[in-house]
């Protein structure tokens, strides 16, 4: 399943208002019986392909704190680091100083 599909079919499920979907799925569960609790779920779109996009999407956002830690870093070295090309060769990396840090990024 692809993210966008993922997302699109929580958007379905909860509407504008997921807090009130829910609400409203529990108070249609009232007096459901064994034969009849199957109709009520496709009724109220609760689905196995739904607990899957909340799986997926749950799953990416949890990299973000990876993505924004390491997009912060990258965005800030043009306003920050003082880049110098070595004059021998590339293949040893080019120092970079970041505020007094100097770091080597490999070729």
């Amino acid at each position: 399943m692809e993210l966008s599909d993922a997302v699109s079919s929580l958007q379905q499920f909860g509407g504008a208002d997921l807090t009130k979907h829910l609400a409203t799925v529990e108070v249609s569960l009232i007096g459901v019986t064994k034969n009849t609790c199957a109709n009520v779920l496709v009724h109220c779109g609760a689905q196995n392909d739904v607990l899957a996009a909340a799986g997926l999407v749950k799953q990416i956002a949890g990299q973000i704190n990876v993505v924004i830690h390491a997009l912060g870093i990258l965005l800030c070295l043009p306003a920050h680091a003082k880049i110098s090309l070595p004059s021998r060769t590339f293949l040893r990396g080019w120092p970079i100083s970041l505020n007094g840090c100097n770091i080597r990024v490999g070729c």
